[in-house]
C-alpha cells in the first residue's frame, strides 16, 4: 500500500521534495537525519539553540576543573576512590544523593527545581535525610 507523503513543517521553513513519509520518519529519527532534513533558516535557528544551550551546561569534570580540584580531592571529600570518581564524570545517570555530594564535594550546593509551563516552580527537597 503506497503511503501519501505530507509535508513535515520546521519554522518557516519546508523541508524539500525529498522528505520521508511519516512512516520512514518514525523508521529513522536520528538527529542527524533531521538535522540534514531542515532547511536553511531552520538549520541556523537550530544551530543557535545548540550554542546557547551549550553555554549553560557543564559536565561534572568541567564543573571540577573549573573550581580548580582534582579527581583525588573529589574522591577524598565523597570517601571514594579517585578512579571511581573517574567513573562517575563519565556517567550519564546517577542518583540524586551522589550529584549532591559530588556538586558539595566541589564547594557548591545542588538545588532542583521544577519548571511548569504556568510559570510556577517547586524545589524539591533532596537532602539525604529524607531520602528512602
Amino acid at each position: 500500500m503506497k503511503t501519501k507523503k505530507e509535508k513535515i513543517v520546521i519554522g518557516a521553513d519546508m523541508v524539500d521534495d525529498s522528505e520521508p513519509t511519516t512512516e520512514e520518519w518514525a523508521a529513522d529519527s536520528s538527529p542527524s537525519r533531521f538535522y540534514a532534513m531542515m532547511g536553511s533558516e531552520a538549520r541556523a535557528a537550530f544551530d543557535q539553540a545548540k550554542k546557547r544551550i551549550a553555554k549553560n551546561q557543564a559536565t561534572l569534570k568541567q564543573v571540577r576543573l573549573a573550581k580548580q580540584q582534582t579527581q583525588i580531592q573529589i574522591a577524598k571529600d565523597m570517601e571514594m576512590t579517585q578512579g571511581e570518581v573517574s567513573k562517575l564524570e563519565r556517567r550519564s545517570n546517577m542518583m540524586l544523593a551522589t550529584l549532591r555530594k559530588y556538586i558539595e564535594a566541589t564547594g557548591g550546593n545542588l538545588e532542583l527545581v521544577a519548571h511548569y509551563p504556568d510559570g510556577s516552580k517547586v524545589r524539591l527537597d533532596i537532602d539525604e535525610e529524607n531520602e528512602g
